[in-house]
């Protein structure tokens, strides 16, 4: 009875851990849903959103809301989040092609010359 009741219980706790819950996977970065990140972003402090853009980077291409939210962020005024929403989509990769026209617009308008650096470097991680 007492290795049936122990055979139970080590069953019942292997389930539960593996995963056998309904609830979707979140992906964190650093410690926080994305979604949290994404509305650092419209923060008032330049750099709480340059965190914010790392953040969504790290998140990638497995969080929908990431990619959208950092082309918002290539538009940002504050150089510096500009320059991180730029490596940001480079992480992300071919998955974030969607970043290819703004980048492209960016290339040609932005007045920072390491911004303009950063978009050619993403642009190649981003083209087949």
């Amino acid at each position: 009875m007492k290795r049936t009741f122990l055979a139970f219980g080590l069953v019942a706790s292997l389930l539960l851990s593996s995963g056998c819950n309904s609830k979707p996977h979140t992906v964190l970065s650093g410690g926080k849903p994305p979604d949290y990140w994404v509305q650092a972003l419209a923060s008032k402090d330049a750099k709480q959103r340059k965190l914010a853009v790392a953040k969504l980077g790290n998140a990638g291409a497995e969080e929908a809301d990431a990619v959208p939210a950092l082309i918002q962020a290539l538009k940002d005024p504050e150089v510096r989040v500009r320059r991180e929403a730029v490596l940001a989509l480079a992480k992300v990769g071919p998955e974030a092609k969607q970043a290819i026209p703004e980048l492209v617009a960016m290339q040609q308008r932005d007045k920072d010359a390491q911004v303009r650096s950063n978009v050619t470097v993403t642009l190649k991680k981003l083209q087949p």
